[in-house]
């Protein structure tokens, strides 16, 4: 299976088609390409925990953001694993900007629009 190349606000990232043929499910992977920070975080890090610079985070953050209609997002704490975490709507206590003390995980789910 290929992954769809997607460019949206000058910020590229890359979608499945699977997915993509759901007008209602939102999705991106996104690289490091397109982001403010420097080396050697270059350059769409998005995680406050590495030591790079909390502003450029921020504005990383932001672009992914665009790509979504400018909507607020969650972050998880990627660890590059096997582990997925749901947000039912139902359920949802946690407050904006907290981004970071979620579970480890490399993919979230949501009914949350």
């Amino acid at each position: 299976m290929s992954l769809i190349s997607i460019t949206k606000n000058g910020t590229s990232f890359l979608q499945f088609p699977n997915l993509s043929k759901f007008s209602e499910i939102s999705h991106g992977v996104f690289t490091r390409k397109n982001g403010y920070s420097t080396a050697p975080y270059k350059s769409l890090n998005t995680s406050y925990s590495t030591g790079d610079d909390n502003g450029r985070v921020k504005l990383n953050r932001s672009v992914i953001a665009k790509c979504f209609d400018g909507n607020d997002l969650i972050f998880a704490r990627q660890v590059h694993g096997v582990e997925a975490v749901s947000f039912a709507k139902k359920n949802m206590s946690i407050e904006k900007g907290s981004f970071d003390v979620l579970p480890e995980c490399d993919a979230m789910i949501t009914d949350i629009k």
